[in-house]
């Protein structure tokens, strides 16, 4: 891959995420105006709505990259306000979880030498 390119699929999850996830709240906001208090109301809201500590996770970081470079590149702003949001917490039960189901899959197709 060259350095710089993203790969069309990278481009259409990142476009839908935004149209399904944060356009209704951010898509119209001045971004020069877009303060942290309104990136913490969404935080908010999305753990209100029921969404998953780390898909919320995944939605900011989205935002996020989108602020960033708005910031570094386009110098529209001084400030990433994302970067002071508190995020939700990742429980260490669902880590686990991953963990257990991951290696019960790789287990069940090794085999011990007979």
């Amino acid at each position: 891959m060259i350095r710089g390119k993203v790969k069309p699929y990278t481009v259409h999850r990142g476009e839908r995420t935004f149209s399904i996830h944060l356009e209704d709240t951010f898509g119209g906001h001045d971004f020069r105006t877009l303060e942290q208090a309104a990136i913490s109301d969404w935080v908010d809201e999305q753990l209100e709505f029921g969404a998953a500590p780390t898909s919320i996770r995944h939605r900011h970081g989205l935002l996020s990259s989108v602020v960033k470079h708005g910031q570094q590149r386009l110098r529209l702003r001084p400030d990433n306000p994302c970067a002071l949001t508190e995020l939700p917490e990742l429980s260490a039960g669902a880590s686990q979880a991953r963990q257990v189901r991951f290696f019960s899959k790789v287990s069940g197709r090794c085999s011990a030498p007979a």
